[in-house]
């Protein structure tokens, strides 16, 4: 009987890498030895984010329960199981209304938002910010964070079930030494009063949950995260927390570079959370979600994707990251289309704002294909390999895979004006058990083929696509395949 073994690789390419016409080629080998053991890093960055406008309830409400938003979450929900597990969300307590005169709680908008992230089996990352309806009478409460988090977990312990609501993450106020976030003008004290207050009414409920924070910038030691940190180190058992997250953006070397300098400032400065992971939950190439620029479009930015993933599986050990986000599932804003910090594109529809359709990105697709990478990690040496080009491979267990795949991203990150092509030799040294037939698939994302975005501009940039316009935008969101079956005796497999 013919033993089938199933191999693919992802290449991410950009338009600076020309085809081989004449110009200059680099040529390297990359030599993956399969009879090595692997070692585990498991997927790190299968959560994303998003955010309404600002925290007024009415703009709070009209985003996150818009049938847009729904569809946005459902196209999210609809990559390959796994491709994105949580959905990081800012003021979700201004979905909560307070009655003064029982002093309760109504979740009626909230319930309808997390039943639909349930239905679509998509966890939140539930950050505690915003104040209910009537928010003047509510922080009037004696301890007002304490009943707000406690009622809250206990409502959704009621109507979900614990095991369920304990895959939840619980992360603290969102870059509370910003302006943009700090909209109630919290002091320092008031600000730590809030985290001992949340944190006893989520831990009257149960310990098992997963608190984290502070949620700050990644700059010099700021005020209020400087402050979390003291205060949660010296009271670790009342803070209880998981892990300790920040947000750090822009290219992807400085990231990895900024996590490594972090980690090593927080065993220095608090060395009692030497013990805790890390997680950067706001990790995307530039701030300003809404800013337009054209590389977040194309295939530049799936690749800025891909990169990111390549850098943290070589120093997450070195950082102790748990996870990573991307951040990017925002809705774009017309007149923009596909050049925001989304997954997907949307488009008004006969101008009728009640009807849009929604159209799949690069940065969509990568994070489909790259659910397919498995949990370990295989040593691969390269050769007269240029810097632009990276590469991960994994198999879906330690010892004696059955199946690898890999990633590997060409990006212009360090010489924006190269114009080389590049010819690689991949050698496998495969296992005895692979003798019999071989089967691999690429899978190829590149702006030398058809894209979304490209189709829509050769198109002249239609503000209402046409059904046939939309069926060649649709046509383009394919990955281009090449599927090949070899039968081969031999120990050594090469792809190229």
């Amino acid at each position: 009987m013919i033993t089938s073994i199933l191999s693919w690789v992802l290449a991410l390419e950009l338009s600076t890498f020309s085809a081989i016409n004449g110009h200059d080629i680099t040529k390297g080998k990359v030599y993956i030895n399969l009879n090595s053991s692997a070692y585990y890093m498991g997927h790190f960055w299968h959560n994303s984010g998003l955010s309404p406008p600002n925290s007024e309830p009415d703009t709070v409400r009209n985003y996150l329960l818009s049938s847009d938003m729904k569809k946005n979450l459902m196209y999210i929900s609809g990559l390959p199981t796994g491709a994105i597990k949580y959905e990081r969300i800012h003021w979700l307590f201004s979905l909560v209304s307070f009655d003064v005169e029982t002093t309760s709680f109504n979740f009626t908008l909230l319930d309808e938002l997390m039943d639909w992230m349930k239905t679509l089996d998509l966890l939140p990352i539930f950050e505690m910010m915003g104040t209910p309806v009537n928010s003047e009478q509510f922080l009037k409460l004696n301890k007002p964070w304490k009943h707000l988090c406690y009622n809250t977990v206990k409502h959704y312990c009621e109507r979900f079930g614990l095991n369920y609501v304990q895959k939840w993450k619980f992360e603290f106020w969102n870059e509370i030494d910003s302006k943009q976030y700090n909209v109630f003008g919290f002091s320092i004290v008031e600000y730590l009063n809030y985290i001992k207050e949340c944190t006893v009414g989520i831990h009257k409920v149960s310990k098992s949950f997963t608190v984290m924070g502070p949620a700050g910038v990644l700059k010099p030691w700021t005020n209020y995260s400087a402050s979390f940190l003291k205060f949660c180190h010296e009271k670790q058992t009342l803070c209880n927390l998981t892990y300790i997250t920040y947000h750090q953006k822009g290219y992807p070397m400085y990231i990895k570079d900024g996590a490594i300098k972090y980690r090593n400032n927080l065993n220095k400065l608090y060395p009692k959370f030497a013990g805790l992971q890390m997680a950067n939950d706001e990790a995307d190439t530039m701030t300003g979600w809404w800013k337009a620029t054209p590389w977040r479009e194309d295939v530049r930015y799936a690749s800025k994707m891909g990169r990111m993933v390549y850098l943290l599986y070589k120093s997450a050990w070195k950082a102790d990251i748990n996870f990573t986000s991307f951040d990017n599932s925002f809705l774009n804003q017309e007149p923009f289309t596909f050049e925001q910090r989304t997954l997907l594109a949307r488009f008004t529809i006969n101008h009728d704002t009640s009807h849009h359709q929604f159209f799949e990105k690069p940065s969509y697709s990568v994070m489909g294909l790259m659910q397919m990478l498995g949990d370990y990690v295989i040593t691969a040496r390269r050769h007269r390999i240029n810097k632009n080009v990276t590469y991960v491979f994994t198999s879906v267990s330690k010892n004696a895979p059955s199946r690898i795949s890999g990633i590997i991203v060409g990006t212009n990150d360090f010489d924006m004006n190269e114009d080389k092509s590049t010819a690689i030799l991949f050698k496998f040294n495969v296992p005895e058990t692979w003798k019999n037939e071989v089967k691999y698939a690429v899978y190829m994302i590149s702006n030398l083929l058809p894209h979304p975005a490209k189709t829509f501009h050769d198109l002249n940039n239609p503000s209402s696509p046409s059904a046939y316009q939309r069926k060649l935008i649709r046509n383009s969101q394919a990955r281009s395949t090449s599927y090949i079956s070899r039968y081969s005796k031999g120990a050594n497999k090469s792809l190229s």
